[in-house]
Parts: C-alpha cells; structure tokens; sequence
C-alpha cells in the first residue's frame, strides 16, 4: 500500500488453529493518511527537452491533488518518453527520467527531472534520411528484379512484378525524408502495412546514418505471404430432449482467400457452407439443411461517396459532434471499402423454404484492437419464400412471409463489436451491437410524390416485389471461460427489437428473432421456442412478441482443418 501513496500503513496479524493440519490467518491493515502531489515542477539541463515539457504540461498526470502512486509516476515516465521520441529524440529512454521533491504533512513538491544523455552531451534531434522497402529482398542475398522511387522513397523487390502497387505503400508510409523523427509514424506505418493482411512479416529498422550523425535512415523489410489460402472445418452437435429423442447437426464449411487480386492489397474471401439437422425419431430424418454462399471483396481504401462522412463530421452542436473528429480521421486513414454478394437457401421440412439474395456495399473500420465497426450504406436484399403445400399459412404468415425486397441507399445497416484479449483466467468479453433499415428512402419518396406531382401516392414495386419497410436493434453480450486448451463453456445474454414502419404492417419473417437451431439453442429445432416460433405463428396467428430476451450456456467441441 506504500506504493500506491499510503506511507505511513501498517499491517498486522494473528492466527487460530481449524483442525489438526489447518490454521486460520487474519491480517488487519491500517492506512493512514494517503501522501498527494501539492506542486510539480519539470527541470532539466536540456533546454530544447524543458522547452518540450513545459508546453505540454498540461497533459501531465502528475496534478494537483493525484495520489503518490507509483503506477501514475510510471506512466508519467511512458508519457514523457512518447512525447520526446515524437519529437525527433529517437533514443530517448525512460531511464532518463527520474523524480525528487519534499513533503510537507501529506502534501508533496514532485520535480520531475530529464537527464542529459551523458555528461558532456545532450540528447540529439533526429530527422528521417533515407526510406527503403525491400519486398521479399534478403539483403546481399537476394538481386533486384524491379526497383523504383516514389516521392523520395525507394522501393525494391525481388520478383519479377511488385507484389503491391508502390503507389499503394506510399500511402501507407507516413515516413517522409526531410521530416523530424516520430515514433507515432513509425508505429502507424508499421499498423498500416500490417492492415493490408498480405504480408507475413513486416519490419521496421530505423539506424543512424554513419556519415550524418543527425539523420535516422529506415529500412522496411516486406516477406509476402502466400496468396491463395483455404482452410475447412466441421461443426458436430447432438442433443436430446422431452420433445425430440435426438437431434444430430453437422456443418461442414469451405473458405478461400485471394489475399492480393488486383496488386492492389485487395482481398476477396468466398465461403461455403452447409448445415443439415437430423431428427433421429422421425420417419422424415431431414428437419432442415441451409446453404450459404457468401463472397467479399475489401479494398484498403476509403470512397466517401457524395461526402456523406465529411458532412456528418461538420454537424455538431456546441462541442458534440455527430461525427467525432477523432474516428472521422481513424475512418479516412484505416476504412476498408466491402462489396458483398452472396446467396442463403433454408428448407424447413413440412414448413417452408426460401431463397435470400444480397449486395451490399460499405467500410469496415478497426478502431482498436478490440473495437470494430461494420456498416452498409447501400444494400439490396430478395426474398423468395414458398411454403409447403399442405400447410395453411396463418394471416400473420402471409403478410411477413412474401417476396420482398429490402433496401437501404444510406445507411443500410450498421455492427459494432467489442473482443478483448483472454486474461490470466482465460476469460473474454465479447459485445455485439447491430442496426438494420429498410425502405426509409422508398417511403419518403412515397410520402413526397403527392406533394410533388398533385398525384395519389403510389405503391412502389419492382415485378412481384413488395418493399419491406422496418427497423431492427439487437445486441448481444457474451462471456467465455477457457477451462483448458481444448475445452471451453461460454454465457450470453441478447435482446433486441424488431419494428415495421411506413407501409408494411409487420417484419419480414427471416428478419424477426428465434431461438432454437445449432447455432443457439441446440436443445430445441429453429425457431421451435422463444418469440418467431412456428408452433405459434401458425396455432394463433401473432407471436406472443417482438422483442426477444434469452440467455443460454453451452460446451462446445469443434475440429478443423487447414489446407
């Protein structure tokens, strides 16, 4: 407790027997008062380095009234190092800092002193000399086989066609000759470069110039991965209940990837897959099979199409803004463009079946290591749903269960998802927050024809398509515990809403929540219990209702393959 501030605790403890070889231990701690800082003051013989410090004093977390602990002294020192390295001292280490004061009572004078780099001589101010990337090059190993320069960059690489568009890693280098040294855009160039997933191994080496002593020269290192990858796996599940005597699910999957397709760091990835329910005890042993095709397409750059990001960047009130100006730029640096194609068929036995068609295209955007954002601006989705013919579907059925046709041309949907890292328990927390809309355009346009043309408002189709309208809000949290390497138990908890709006009075059935099936609850079949199921929709015509609340806890054993 001394280092977080308390120097005057004191600790003490006694024991008692339980039982023949066990004893009891009880420790009473007592604090005192907690020493803060009163004063603080930066002092150094360096005076560039003092010049530094005291223009940015204010983001010093040594403030008047802070703790005396030693976890915001250490960060002070990780603070001051940044702030020097990104000021051209490259070699600036927090060893060079170090603290002293006085105290009075519980109130402390800290000074916080920045020592020279020797006795004779101050810290150096570096600027960036000269930047080469090598791609697939061992130096003095490897010939060149294609060289050039971009904006006083050099680049080289050993086969005979450039990997990536020079062009393209120019953008992504935030190293320029000429320019003071800054760790930040080392660290982001080296994120950047990893972002473009189609390097094995990237490195950055920044050496002092043997003939310049004040010019740092950078060597980037580029090992190509390889281009083509597919890998495969198969999901097994089997389980037992008061309804059905056995349940038995498998769900084989296929993905290749094209890391690099146009030269460009553009990565398509086209997945198959498959999942078929067996129900043991009935004569029909299929209950249901679902095939996907899905196909994405990612390029490492940022379109703001009709400025849709720069102006919602510039609505604000006050100091809130729509768009912050921090993740307006994380956008602009680190958004990945995503086409989307892809194809969804679901037969139910005895029920219904159906074909989903998408397009869609957006930005995928990773904030942090933990945080990433998804969303479409423009998606177009077909329904063709068919029923079985001895069933007679309710009324409720008929109007959710049509063909329709979902769109959205600015802001189609919208995924937010939070991961960390396992800690030392093997614990990990997953959120997911989503948004869906349909037919928000269709409706204005809609509602503002009459006003336009002195016409009745129109019902807008295309063929046999109706357009769906409605609003849809889920988000789901997750907690998993690894209890050894090949076993794992996790806990969710989800809720969402689904509402129709403008001219369609209910939710498109594929898009209205369920509870059931392999990849929820494996106990029961799709959409068998919970809000959606089919049991109700067809016995009573309406689900009980439209906001769902579950929660569940499964083991799970999987296997995969990798080719």
């Amino acid at each position: 407790m001394r280092q977080r501030g308390y120097f005057n605790a004191e600790c003490s403890h006694y024991s008692s027997p339980q039982g023949k070889y066990k004893t009891g231990a009880v420790y009473e701690l007592k604090l005192g008062p907690r020493y803060l800082v009163d004063q603080m003051q930066f002092v150094s013989r360096d005076s560039q380095i003092l010049a530094i410090l005291n223009a940015n004093a204010g983001e010093s977390l040594l403030k008047h009234n802070t703790p005396l602990d030693i976890r915001t002294f250490d960060a002070e020192k990780l603070r001051i190092t940044n702030l020097l390295k990104n000021h051209g001292y490259a070699y600036f280490i927090p060893q060079f800092i170090q603290y002293g004061g006085d105290s009075t009572g519980t109130r402390a004078n800290v000074i916080v002193e920045v020592l020279p780099f020797s006795d004779t001589t101050m810290h150096q101010i570096f600027t960036i000399n000269k930047v080469e990337v090598l791609s697939g090059i061992v130096p003095n190993l490897n010939s060149l086989r294609r060289d050039t320069t971009i904006k006083g960059i050099y680049f080289a690489a050993g086969e005979a066609k450039l990997w990536i568009k020079p062009s393209l890693l120019r953008k992504k280098i935030l190293l320029n000759p000429g320019e003071i040294f800054r760790q930040s855009a080392l660290d982001k160039t080296l994120r950047n470069l990893n972002a473009l997933g189609v390097y094995r191994f990237v490195s950055l080496r920044p050496v002092q110039d043997s003939l310049e002593p004040g010019k740092m020269n950078v060597a980037i290192n580029l090992s190509p991965n390889q281009r083509f990858h597919i890998d495969g796996g198969i999901d097994l599940n089997y389980s037992r209940n008061s309804i059905s005597n056995g349940l038995l699910g498998l769900s084989p999957i296929l993905t290749a990837q094209n890391r690099n397709m146009l030269s460009g760091a553009e990565h398509i990835q086209s997945t198959l897959s498959y999942n078929i329910e067996f129900d043991i005890a009935n004569p029909k042993l299929i209950f249901s099979q679902e095939f996907k095709f899905q196909n994405e397409l990612f390029f490492p750059q940022f379109f703001d199409y009709f400025g849709f990001w720069k102006l919602s960047s510039k609505i604000h009130a006050g100091n809130w803004r729509l768009v912050p100006k921090r993740l307006y730029d994380r956008i602009r640096s680190d958004g990945e463009a995503r086409l989307s194609l892809n194809y969804n068929f679901l037969n139910v036995t005895d029920f219904y079946s159906y074909h989903l068609s998408n397009a869609s295209f957006g930005y995928r955007v990773r904030s942090h290591p933990e945080h990433q954002y998804n969303w479409d601006h423009i998606g177009l989705d077909i329904l063709r749903p068919r029923f079985d013919a001895l069933l007679i579907p309710s009324e409720f059925l008929k109007k959710s269960f049509g063909n329709q046709l979902f769109t959205g041309f600015i802001l189609r949907n919208f995924n937010y998802n939070f991961a960390n890292r396992a800690n030392r328990f093997g614990e990990r927390y997953n959120y997911r927050f989503s948004y869906e809309m349909s037919g928000l355009e269709i409706l204005a346009l809609n509602r503002a024809w009459p006003l336009l043309s002195g016409k009745k408002e129109p019902v807008w189709r295309i063929s046999d398509l109706d357009f769906s309208q409605y609003l849809r809000l889920d988000q789901e949290a997750v907690y998993t515990r690894n209890f050894s390497e090949n076993l794992a138990g996790a806990v969710r908890i989800g809720a969402g809403v689904a509402i129709p709006f403008g001219d369609t009075r209910t939710v498109p059935f594929v898009k209205q929540f369920f509870v059931g099936g392999p990849s929820s609850l494996r106990a029961w079949r799709i959409r068998q219990i919970g809000p959606g199921g089919y049991v109700k929709l067809i016995d009573q015509g309406l689900p009980d209702e439209t906001q769902p609340f579950f929660q569940s806890a499964d083991f799970r054993f999987e296997f995969g393959g990798e080719l």
